[in-house]
């Protein structure tokens, strides 16, 4: 994984409770986590998840968005 990659991440909701994996986009590769961005939002702020909630993508899915 690295700057560019296309993931799954875990999201969680306002009530800090798991509400799916969601596709995003690497920006930054840090020692203990990665900063990600929402590919569909980019109104939305880069943010920081834990190696432990992130998913390498099937080589054969195809994002959409490009």
């Amino acid at each position: 994984m690295r700057v560019g990659s296309k993931v799954l991440t875990l999201y969680w909701n306002e009530k800090r409770e798991p509400e799916g994996w969601w596709a995003a986009v690497i920006t930054r590769v840090n020692k203990n986590d990665f900063e990600l961005r929402w590919p569909d939002a980019p109104e939305y702020p880069a943010f920081n998840r834990a190696r432990k909630y992130i998913a390498i993508l099937h080589p054969d899915f195809i994002a959409s968005g490009e």
